[in-house]
């Protein structure tokens, strides 16, 4: 039998403190933000937001940056 293939993307998702830092830092070696518009996306839920960037390594693998953001505190 040969060698089977994936027609889906492989990518591997990694949590940040920084996602710019990160971002800047990737971009440095050549490794491109991919997202929307080339920047980062919010997406809020119930337990606060995450900004995501999703980032095409050289071997055409995926990367995608995750960061928490922290709600803000409630109002008294």
């Amino acid at each position: 039998t040969g060698v089977q293939t994936c027609a889906l993307p492989i990518f591997l998702r990694l949590r940040v403190s920084d996602l710019d830092v990160a971002i800047r830092t990737l971009e440095g070696k050549q490794v491109p933000v991919v997202s929307t518009g080339g920047v980062p996306v919010t997406l809020a839920g119930a337990n606060g937001s995450q900004r995501f960037a999703m980032m095409r390594l050289p071997d055409n693998l995926f990367l995608q940056l995750v960061q928490a953001v922290p709600r803000p505190p409630a109002a008294n």
